[in-house]
């Protein structure tokens, strides 16, 4: 599926300080899934103790080994870079605003919050979430599942330019193979998430 539907919807939304928490958290979610096409297991496991932030980049470090790691593989950075040419689809605005939507709340001190009770959230949570937005967006969810987030966005990466090696280190696929094989879906520099924004075009 087409990422740039689901980019044009996030970015119709007003700016992060007027949103409820209920959108600020779904268009953080969603973008931070998309950016780093990564899985909804990996993320709901991010912490705020595990985390850096500077101006232009937040970095996580996941808490534990991910689907693909292995013991003697040292942990890979998730990093989500500023997007200023749309600040509107600027993942590091909406960590920000986020953060500073839930800190009080957030004794957990995992990232991920429900907003409803502001507990941390599971991978199938953030699940409903992408297919939420998903729908919203006009994806038609009964052919595209939540997961399907990786591949579409990893082809998107692709297609504008990004280098099949790099979307592999970035996105944590486990071998080329198995993203050409089950995942790449072609659509119309090694930062993954500005190739996928950029795939939206004007």
């Amino acid at each position: 599926w087409d990422v740039s539907k689901v980019l044009r919807y996030l970015e119709s939304f007003p700016p992060v300080q007027s949103l409820s928490t209920r959108d600020l958290t779904l268009k953080t979610a969603v973008l931070m899934a998309l950016v780093s096409a990564d899985r909804c297991g990996t993320l709901a496991t991010l912490s705020i103790d595990l985390m850096s932030r500077s101006t232009s980049k937040v970095v996580f470090v996941p808490p534990k080994l991910t689907k693909t790691d292995r013991p003697a593989r040292p942990y890979r950075e998730i990093v989500f870079r500023a997007y200023p040419e749309n600040k509107s689809l600027c993942v590091v605005s909406c960590i920000e605003a986020y953060i500073a939507r839930t800190k009080y709340a957030n004794r957990a001190k995992k990232f991920f919050l429900s907003f409803r009770t502001q507990r941390p959230v599971v991978s199938a949570t953030l699940a409903r979430w992408l297919k939420l937005v998903m729908r919203e967006a006009g994806i038609d969810t009964n052919v595209f599942k939540p997961h399907s987030h990786r591949g579409a966005a990893s082809s998107a990466a692709l297609g504008k330019g990004l280098s099949l090696s790099e979307v592999i280190r970035c996105a944590d696929w486990s071998s080329a193979a198995t993203f050409e094989t089950f995942y790449h879906r072609p659509v119309e520099d090694s930062d993954i998430g500005r190739a996928i924004l950029s795939s939206m075009g004007r």
